[in-house]
């Protein structure tokens, strides 16, 4: 995670510090501060400090900011940072978390973002660690329900479609009962008023609407106003020939798994050879997903194939690849390697040159 912290004046430089000392402490990603030029002397910015001064009208830097961080944490008037933002605001999927905090650290409001980006999370965690008072206005919160892209945030899911979120949550603000149809375990007991309900029971759903799935697979006839949450259990293992365009190792991920009926939101990770770590195809695909690559060496997945062969698990060979880079496959052991446990859901598959196997982690 990245945060800027941006102050425009000498106490809100003393107050940018000590929230950077904090995230610092707690271990949350690379943290920037900003500050107008005019402050470059004042003798509180120690040259220790992450700190990057801009020229130009707060607003012209603040739009650049929104862009290039998840977090933003404003040490400004509320109103400033309304009358910037609000026009940058996507929606939530895309839009980072801003916090503002007064100069004097007195309170921590959350502005954007709030579920999924984490803002309210962060302005109670800020609120308490230097004793300010936190101030969250969602309409969730404020009446003690858990949001369900509050859930997802929290277990690490991904959501879709977004525009379903808020009939989810006014469903739950009126008190009705939610069924959550999930696949695997939960990650812990849903509060009310969810109600959990195993995958595929046969019920009758037409009565129960809006609806949340727990799940990796598509579900084309669950009808529209459905909310699919996504847990991150598949690893996706490639193998290409060096140069391959990206267009057609992002082609053959996307092509394999809406054959098996399953979300590329849910990829947690793509594996593949440690020879191929420079593989731009690669890594730029896993960029574009935003997942991160799992590599391996030809020695790790030598070893890893006889323990296959001894457990009986069937991969398929290849003279070529053996020839080539010394390991009898790469995308169906990899995949089953990045993760203890996983299981190959899809061998193997070759797409114009590419080649692809999917595994799903327990």
């Amino acid at each position: 995670m990245t945060t800027a912290v941006i102050a425009l004046t000498g106490q809100g430089l003393l107050t940018a510090k000590r929230v950077m000392e904090w995230l610092t402490l707690q271990g949350k990603g690379s943290v920037h501060i900003y500050l107008p030029e005019k402050l470059s002397g004042l003798a509180e910015v120690g040259p220790e400090e992450e700190i990057i001064f801009y020229q130009g009208p707060l607003g012209e830097e603040l739009a650049k900011i929104f862009q290039q961080y998840r977090v933003l944490i404003c040490i400004m008037a509320l109103g400033i940072v309304v009358r910037i933002i609000g026009p940058l605001a996507v929606n939530k999927g895309e839009d980072p978390a801003v916090v503002v905090m007064d100069e004097k650290s007195q309170f921590a409001i959350s502005v954007l973002s709030g579920h999924l980006g984490g803002a309210n999370e962060l302005t109670g965690q800020l609120a308490e660690a230097l004793g300010a008072t936190a101030v969250v206005t969602t309409a969730t919160d404020v009446q003690g329900k858990r949001a369900i892209d509050a859930l997802a945030r929290q277990w690490d899911m991904a959501i879709e479609p977004l525009a379903v979120i808020k009939a989810v949550n006014g469903a739950l603000l009126e008190n009705k009962e939610i069924p959550v149809y999930y696949e695997g375990e939960l990650p812990e007991a849903l509060p009310e008023p969810y109600r959990a309900r195993p995958f595929n029971t046969g019920e009758d759903q037409a009565e129960l609407t809006p609806m949340v799935y727990i799940t990796n697979k598509v579900i084309l006839s669950s009808g529209e106003g459905n909310l699919f949450l996504r847990p991150k259990n598949l690893v996706v293992g490639v193998g290409c020939r060096r140069g391959c365009p990206v267009t057609r190792v992002k082609g053959a991920i996307q092509e394999v798994l809406t054959g098996a009926g399953l979300s590329l939101k849910s990829i947690r990770a793509l594996a593949t050879v440690e020879i191929k770590r420079d593989e731009e195809a690669i890594t730029e695909a896993a960029r574009q997903l935003g997942v991160e690559v799992k590599y391996f060496s030809t020695e790790a997945i030598n070893d890893f194939w006889v323990q296959a062969e001894e457990a009986n698990i069937p991969l398929i060979y290849s003279d070529f690849v053996k020839q080539q880079i010394g390991v009898s496959g790469v995308c169906e052991p990899t995949a089953l390697m990045a993760w203890p446990g996983a299981r190959l859901i899809v061998p193997k598959t070759n797409y114009q040159g590419v080649t692809v196997a999917v595994a799903e982690v327990s």
